[in-house]
């Protein structure tokens, strides 16, 4: 798998942030509108740290980690995630 060019510097696009995540867009969004349950009880939600050029949002790689750890931690995921970044 090539890695993604990070041309926003630490922020990606809803498309990769999908794809990094091994999720639909649609389940973005969801994260953004719904959050995500942490270990600890408390709800993440995934907000958007910029956007690009064209308006479009941009995720923070640090809070892709978040949520990647949350959705791993309640079993719903076993794709390895943003390991080495």
């Amino acid at each position: 798998m090539n890695p993604l060019p990070l041309i926003h510097g630490d922020k990606v696009d809803t498309a990769d942030a999908a794809r990094i995540l091994g999720k639909t867009t649609s389940a973005i969004y969801v994260y953004t509108s719904r959050g995500v349950k942490l270990a600890s009880g408390e709800r993440f939600y995934l907000r958007p740290a910029g956007h690009d050029h064209r308006g479009r949002h941009l995720y923070a790689l640090a809070d892709l980690r978040t949520i990647a750890q949350a959705v791993r931690e309640r079993g719903r995921s076993h794709k390895p995630v943003l390991a080495a970044a």
